[in-house]
């Protein structure tokens, strides 16, 4: 193999082989561009190959250098960098997540992490909201949660300070949600070349129609049907070029259910999606690959609770890199009776 063609998810990969190999200068060495790379960037080398992100690619360095160097005192730094990219209590993709996750196990055992004995204080605008002491018995519990309002943030600049006393390593993730205005009749277009609209019509109980591929289906902005018909929902994802594993969701307007969808027709086993997933309030397709044009997507619901509603936007979006993505536009539905 040629080692100045690997890009450095490779070069982890591989070294984690040289480990179990016993190999372990040749993994080792395998690692220093990567960590020169982490060191003078914040981020890694795909060298032009296939993408994977900073996340997968950091997961796999903690996992070799777990079993090569586990005194080396950039992994430390490396975890926290890692820990800082959560959103929530996941990482940006399922894949992502499932890396950390792995590389985590790995790199516990070799760490003092397991043995905590710290206090930690938390203030906001120099006001303390929280104490709380932290020990072996917390390893194992779900994380510790903070919530403060605006009563205590208050409108302007809101400093929070959290201060560590005792043994242990402490990691905490800070999140601000807010409610905010928005333009939900302008699609949201964050990739070029990727674009989703949808479309509604009166269906049939029982019969299933391939969506038309070549006429454009007219996207109006208010529809109107009467409680107890059924309403087809056609989806149609354009781009301009491949894309992979992406999903399609469709937020579904309140007062209609989703019908399950029986027996598939023949056609339907060559179509793009792969898998359907149902939920009270949604429908999504996993679509393996987008080739360049027009794919139309259907499902059915049923009309039920009379009144006016707001199906929000649909978004496609990559299941492993979700900044690749794109969203629909807001559309009213009237249900009479």
């Amino acid at each position: 193999y040629e080692r100045a063609a690997l890009s450095d998810w490779g070069r982890a990969m591989l070294a984690q082989l040289f480990a179990q190999l016993g190999r372990g200068d040749e993994g080792r060495a395998l690692l220093g561009p990567v960590w020169d790379h982490f060191k003078a960037s914040k981020a890694f080398d795909s060298n032009g190959g296939q993408w994977r992100s900073d996340m997968e690619t950091a997961a796999a360095l903690i996992s070799a250098a777990s079993r090569l160097s586990p005194g080396d005192p950039r992994l430390p730094d490396l975890v926290r960098w890692l820990m800082e990219k959560r959103q929530g209590n996941r990482w940006s993709s399922t894949r992502d997540t499932a890396f950390v996750l792995y590389a985590l196990a790995e790199y516990l055992p070799t760490s003092s992490e397991m043995t905590p004995d710290m206090n930690v204080v938390v203030t906001v605008n120099k006001q303390q909201v929280a104490k709380k002491h932290f020990g072996r018995q917390d390893v194992f519990r779900p994380e510790t949660t903070l919530s403060a309002g605006a009563d205590v943030l208050g409108t302007q600049r809101a400093d929070v300070e959290i201060r560590k006393t005792g043994a242990g390593r402490l990691y905490c993730t800070v999140t601000l949600d807010q409610a905010v205005g928005a333009r939900l009749n302008v699609p949201v277009r964050t990739t070029p070349g990727l674009l989703i609209e949808r479309a509604y019509r009166k269906g049939t109980p029982t019969r299933h129609e391939r969506p038309e591929r070549e006429d454009r289906l007219p996207q109006r902005e208010r529809y109107t049907f009467e409680s107890g018909e059924v309403i087809e929902a056609i989806l149609t994802v354009r781009c301009d070029r491949e894309f992979d594993n992406m999903m399609v969701e469709d937020l579904i307007p309140a007062g209609c259910e989703i019908m399950d969808r029986g027996v598939i027709q023949p056609w339907e086993w060559t179509y793009e999606w792969a898998d359907q997933v149902i939920r009270d309030d949604r429908m999504a397709f996993a679509l393996t690959h987008l080739s360049p044009g027009a794919h139309r997507l259907a499902y059915r619901m049923v009309a039920q609770i009379p009144g006016s509603y707001t199906a929000l936007p649909p978004r496609v979006f990559d299941m492993y890199n979700p900044q690749v993505r794109g969203e629909g536009i807001a559309q009213s539905v009237e249900i009479g009776r």
